[in-house]
């Protein structure tokens, strides 16, 4: 896996996070998925070949890493500007949820600029009524 964002898989090696036990298919897939993630970790040098666990700083650089590279795609894709740090609420327009290996975020724009937000689950009943409510819609976006 090779995934740019922090992972379930690094959950796991980082500690945080209990692997699957047994000696079931599902639980040796992990295993293998396990092994090549590390491996992949230690290419890009974010753990050690000796280390036991994937460090938190590791966590934080992956996490900002995957976040830079939404922003960028999202960027180019609306023509505005896509901050990756912001301080407290952002008010603008849901434009679309994007899953990343950090987990789901959602795309706010604003007149000049966009940000990447935490996923909320109100997020997609906001959506669902605004796509019921539109009768003339043919597609509603972030679907």
């Amino acid at each position: 896996m090779k995934a740019i964002g922090p992972t379930r898989l690094d959950r796991i090696l980082s500690g945080s996070e209990q692997r699957l036990t047994g000696k079931g298919r599902v639980a040796a897939a992990e295993s293998v998925a396990l092994q090549q993630r590390r491996m992949f970790l230690i290419e890009q040098g974010l753990m050690g070949a000796s280390d036991e666990k994937l460090g938190g700083h590791a966590m934080v650089s992956m996490a900002r890493a995957e976040l830079a590279e939404a922003a960028r795609r999202v960027s180019q894709q609306l023509g505005v500007p896509v901050p990756t740090q912001h301080r407290g609420s952002v008010e603008g327009a849901y434009v679309q949820r994007v899953d990343l290996a950090q987990g789901r975020m959602a795309i706010i724009l604003q007149e000049r600029q966009a940000f990447i937000v935490p996923w909320r689950p109100t997020l997609g009943v906001l959506l669902a009524a605004k796509c019921v409510e539109l009768s003339a819609v043919t597609a509603c976006p972030g679907r």
